[in-house]
């Protein structure tokens, strides 16, 4: 019986060890392909051992462009998960603790808006950007992707209002 159980847990952390080691593997290759020179990185069949160069990372991160790119990502996502998760709670809120009429019908226009593809929304996106001169600014990024994730916000911050109206404010 002790055989068994001690078998049991063996084989289960043996094959819990082989599906992190499945999962991490890609991981572990990006960051050992990274360290690699140009003819390792691309040779066939691959290279295991190999004496790795930090050359790919100053390449990288000595052009000035590079820095300027990667600033401007975290500043754009950080905007707009922001401005995202401010108006997504205001609207949310109200929706679940405001005894709003036509709230079944605002919450089914919210999901049918966040299941539209994003794709169909280049084009009117395109045209008011032109309209108002705003190609090529972070204002008109930041709202592209504020008005893709505001949908989802409000949808996740409407189950957690709802929730915690029926946990805190209606206990009984």
């Amino acid at each position: 019986m002790r055989l068994s159980v001690r078998l049991h847990t063996t084989l289960f952390y043996a094959v819990l060890c082989l599906i992190i080691l499945f999962f991490v593997s890609p991981v572990i290759w990006l960051v050992l392909t990274s360290v690699k020179n140009y003819i390792d990185a691309f040779s066939m069949p691959p290279v295991f051992f190999f004496k790795p160069t930090f050359d790919n990372y100053i390449n990288v991160l000595s052009r000035s462009n590079f820095l300027l790119a990667l600033w401007n990502s975290i500043f754009i996502s950080f905007s707009a998960s922001a401005l995202s998760i401010l108006l997504g709670a205001s609207l949310a809120y109200g929706l679940a603790f405001l005894n709003v009429k036509s709230r079944v019908k605002i919450i089914t226009f919210i999901l049918s808006v966040s299941v539209a593809p994003p794709i169909m929304l280049l084009l009117p996106f395109y045209y008011l950007g032109s309209q108002l001169h705003l190609i090529n600014t972070y204002g008109l990024l930041i709202g592209v992707y504020l008005l893709l994730n505001l949908p989802f916000s409000i949808l996740m911050l409407l189950t957690f209002f709802e929730e915690s109206r029926k946990r805190f404010v209606n206990p009984l």
